[in-house]
């Protein structure tokens, strides 16, 4: 293959999400084919309607057209993915029940999310219950992430050399390289405003009488969750978390989660996002599914103010020369999570230090924009995204990179990963060769004559 990535893979990509919730009541506004088995690779066999099904989720999905071989495209999708399974089962492959159902709660959140985060709407339009769509489509995931793990291990052993890094820059084409946009690596000293004790004991104490009058039934945990949560995401679900995983929670409430009795409601209790009260509803291994309330702490004018002041007084010792920006990093700053890297702050969607003008939320791009190489911002005003508390801060630009063409001195992680990702094709690509000929595969006639990148009917009868 080209590369199987690039045909294969770019539609599986497209699949791995709706193979299992490509919803089968889209099916009913078709006109339904008489359905047969198209494909069977030892044990496992592809269905005309599974063909049919993901092109139409794929039609919903993309707002392009369709290709005029689209239906051999998802056929060889369906043998690659039938083939990994096939072989998992070989291997005797295991996925555990709480990998399973972490990964319907992540499915299910998002087709959820679709119908504007309401779990009811989704019922409605599926025509069964929540747990009625996990037991359907259980098997499904299971299969799905068995192939993933095959696939894995498929590749686990790649590696790549910084030679082979080189090598494959230099034999692609001026005009195939990609263009980069403008990318900033900054670093950053943090001061959080401090929340005072007579604020948190107001919220304690009022969220103890919540919790007294959810216990005497004078109103639900749901009902006081909708009026008087701040978590945006589940205030108008009645305080509902849905089924999530062991690790997910911050420390104080998961410590509460997995350790309180079922229907038991907990006291008051703070974590970095405000005072929380919980219920936990059922609780499954290593999942559980709970509702909570939360407030947030608000920090008054007067404590803005003097963090300011503290951040200001920082600033002009580091303006002064008396101290370097690293060192009051490692001195002054509250930030945890680059503290101890010198203030850098790394993309998450991609782990390096680089973030294209595009990634960088609007404080941050206010803060930088006027900056040179080397320049620190005075203090500005930050709010922490994930814990929503606010701060002021100082930024340290330490380069900014124009629009250029990918160049192994400016972007050698990326031109890595493209190497890394030629090279796992390649193994792929064998694997399936492989693979094909010690199998059992027999293809419909009907689609012998698809343009398929491997030979997948070699056998057939």
């Amino acid at each position: 293959m080209k590369q199987i990535a690039n045909k294969l893979l770019k539609l599986s990509s497209l699949l791995i999400l709706m193979v299992s919730f490509g919803p089968s009541w889209v099916m009913a506004q078709e006109e339904r084919v008489i359905d047969k088995v198209v494909a069977v690779i030892g044990e496992q066999i592809i269905m005309l309607s599974d063909i049919e099904r993901q092109k139409f989720q794929l039609e919903r999905e993309s707002a392009e057209p369709m290709p005029a071989n689209i239906y051999c495209e998802i056929f060889e999708e369906l043998l690659f993915q039938g083939l990994l399974l096939h072989q998992a089962e070989v291997d005797t492959i295991e996925i555990n029940e709480s990998q399973v159902t972490a990964e319907l709660d992540r499915r299910l959140r998002y087709f959820i999310g679709l119908f504007n985060g309401d779990e009811k709407k989704l019922e409605a339009e599926y025509g069964k219950s929540i747990s009625e769509i996990k037991d359907e489509f259980y098997e499904q995931i299971e299969d799905q992430l068995k192939s993933q793990q095959m696939q894995g291990q498929i590749t686990a052993d790649v590696n790549l050399t910084p030679k082979e890094t080189r090598d494959f820059f230099k034999k692609q084409p001026t005009d195939s390289l990609p263009l980069i946009d403008a990318k900033v690596e900054l670093a950053h000293l943090v001061r959080y405003a401090e929340i005072g004790e007579k604020q948190k004991k107001e919220m304690f104490d009022k969220m103890v009488k919540w919790r007294q009058e959810i216990i005497e039934k004078q109103v639900s945990f749901a009902t006081k969750a909708i009026f008087e949560s701040e978590d945006p995401g589940s205030a108008s679900k009645g305080g509902d978390l849905g089924w999530v995983s062991r690790g997910t929670f911050v420390p104080e409430f998961e410590a509460l989660a997995f350790s309180l009795t079922i229907g038991q409601i907990s006291d008051p209790f703070e974590s970095q996002f405000g005072m929380h009260m919980l219920e936990v509803l059922e609780r499954r291994g290593d999942q559980v599914h709970c509702r909570h309330i939360l407030r947030k702490f608000k920090v008054g004018t007067e404590e803005l103010i003097k963090i300011r002041m503290k951040t200001d007084s920082i600033y002009s010792i580091i303006q002064s020369d008396s101290l370097g920006f690293t060192d009051a990093v490692i001195r002054f700053s509250e930030d945890k999570d680059t503290k101890n890297s010198e203030g850098v702050v790394y993309n998450p969607q991609t782990g390096e230090r680089k973030w294209g003008m595009d990634e960088i939320d609007p404080y941050t791009f206010a803060g930088i924009e006027n900056l040179k190489e080397g320049e620190i911002s005075s203090p500005s005003l930050y709010e922490d995204a994930a814990s929503g508390k606010q701060a002021y801060r100082l930024i340290k630009l330490l380069s900014r990179i124009e629009p250029h063409k990918a160049n192994l001195k400016q972007d050698y992680q990326l031109i890595q990963m493209m190497a890394k990702r030629e090279k796992e094709d390649a193994a792929i690509d064998a694997w399936v060769k492989a693979k094909i000929a010690a199998s059992f595969i027999r293809i419909d006639e009907e689609f012998q004559s698809c343009n398929f990148r491997f030979v997948w009917f070699n056998r057939a009868d």
